[in-house]
């Protein structure tokens, strides 16, 4: 019986900030490729300064030399149906990161699971990206800490190792990157192993 659960995609770049619009501007469609994303504001570095969306802008502020933090939100809340999209420019000597969070139906469809992989394949791709991972969980606070990875890759070469000495799930990768996915309805739960890579 089909229910509703959180998910969280994470895109973890290759350490330096992230100061060039073109990565910026890929960045966003990556993560447009796993949620889509109706944006209708943003607010940078968290001081509650919500301006209305603009794409052109956006990106430009991202890449300004002090934007540190970059939150873009829907109408709706993520409880309501919306997405949440964070972005850390990576501007204090952290790798820039980007998420999103959405609520939708619980199981996703093979179909779903498959347009996952494939956007992870292509911002893997299009980005100076180190590792990726879709989580899913019950409750929204929960899912950084104790989510569910459905899909994680990486690029860094420990990482790569490790993902391939759990070998289970399905194997997937179509360059540097190495990773594994567990769908719902073949290959699940995911094992100990596999999870504690990703908390």
């Amino acid at each position: 019986m089909p229910s509703t659960r959180y998910f969280e995609a994470v895109w973890t770049l290759q350490p330096g900030p992230l100061h060039d619009q073109q990565t910026a501007a890929n960045l966003f469609v990556a993560i447009g490729q796993v949620r889509y994303v109706e944006p209708v504001r943003y607010d940078l570095d968290r001081r509650g300064q919500w301006r209305d969306y603009d794409g052109r802008r956006l990106i430009v502020d991202v890449v300004t030399q002090r934007t540190q933090l970059v939150t873009v939100a829907e109408e709706d809340s993520v409880d309501e149906g919306g997405a949440l999209v964070v972005i850390s420019t990576g501007k204090q000597g952290e790798p820039p990161q980007a998420s999103v969070r959405w609520r939708d139906e619980w199981p996703p469809t093979h179909e779903q699971i498959q347009a996952w992989q494939r956007a992870a394949e292509e911002a893997f791709d299009s980005l100076r990206l180190d590792t990726f991972v879709l989580r899913v969980a019950d409750e929204l606070d929960d899912i950084s800490e104790t989510g569910t990875a459905i899909i994680g890759a990486s690029r860094t070469a420990e990482l790569a190792r490790r993902i391939d000495t759990v070998g289970a799930g399905r194997r997937f990768g179509r360059g540097a990157e190495v990773g594994r996915m567990f769908a719902p309805d073949d290959r699940w739960p995911p094992p100990d192993a596999w999870l504690q890579l990703w908390r």
